[in-house]
């Protein structure tokens, strides 16, 4: 019986994300009910307001090893946690450094947040815009044409 109490523990703490930085208790348990097992880093407090902090949040290896869908969840992201106001703390995720700087101004120091190439290609195919709608139809015409024109 001991054993499984102590197997069940160690689950649970395999579980919760592992911290780098100087996050307030409040901070933490938030954070906890909203990532499992994973590897959180306070990135920067905010100059104006110290319930704002940016953070980068990045899986743990176990779960991006082995094979997995072309469509995958994302391994690493920035996020301010706002635990500014009254009521819950909330997560908003940063894709970029400009839609950081243009919801937070100056809250921040500057620096470079990129998604990677990959990922960027892949949400740009998902969500196919007028220009890729037009190309994937011009390359079509031009295949047609092409074979047409070979006689086959």
């Amino acid at each position: 019986m001991a054993d499984s109490v102590s197997g069940d523990r160690h689950e649970t703490q395999a579980r919760q994300p592992s911290y780098s930085g100087a996050f307030a208790a409040a901070e933490r348990a938030y954070l906890d009910t909203c990532f499992g097992a994973c590897s959180i880093a306070l990135v920067a407090r905010s100059r104006h307001d110290t319930g704002l902090a940016l953070i980068y949040w990045q899986a743990v290896a176990a779960m991006v090893a082995g094979g997995q869908p072309l469509s995958t969840a994302p391994t690493a992201a920035y996020y301010v946690l706002d635990c500014s106001g009254e009521g819950e703390p909330r997560l908003e995720r940063i894709d970029d450094s400009r839609q950081l700087e243009a919801r937070y101004p100056d809250h921040f120091p500057p620096m470079r947040i990129r998604r990677p190439w990959t990922r960027r290609l892949w949400e740009w195919l998902q969500a196919p815009s007028r220009g890729l709608i037009l190309l994937a139809v011009l390359a079509w015409l031009i295949i047609v044409l092409l074979v047409l024109r070979a006689g086959l």
